[in-house]
């Protein structure tokens, strides 16, 4: 048997009538090996924003935070119980972030998304890894 990933990423939720902060992204769908590795991105358009949190969300558990990047100061703090050899976030441009998630097992399989504040508002981009196992 071999395990695969399906990455499929979804539009960004933005409450209506909120415009400060845009989250974009590109890519809408795709399959990694177990044992490979999946890049996300998270790119946020507003002159205010820092910090971009990844979370990730598993059926039948609580949501948990992954990672938080400071674009400012280009640095990444992980969340207690996750490791810098599984889960890395780094700064591509000014308005973007990828998370890179290696060794990719099945029970990596979840719906990810990031997330970043501007001011008292909460913009999330969601983007789900779910497993599909192929039996040969």
């Amino acid at each position: 048997m071999s395990g695969y990933l399906a990455l499929l990423l979804a539009a960004a939720l933005v409450p209506a009538g909120q415009t400060a902060m845009v989250l974009k992204q590109g890519v809408i769908s795709m399959i990694r090996n177990t044992g490979g590795s999946a890049t996300l991105t998270c790119e946020i358009f507003s002159p205010t924003f820092d910090n971009i949190h990844w979370y990730r969300y598993q059926e039948g558990k609580a949501p948990e935070r992954l990672v938080r990047y400071s674009m400012k100061k280009s640095e990444s703090v992980l969340d207690t119980g996750f490791s810098a050899n599984k889960i890395r976030a780094f700064k591509v441009k000014d308005t973007s972030c990828r998370l890179i998630l290696s060794n990719l097992q099945i029970s990596d399989s979840g719906m990810y998304h990031c997330a970043s504040w501007d001011g008292p508002q909460w913009h999330r981009l969601p983007q789900f890894l779910s497993k599909t196992c192929h039996l040969k």
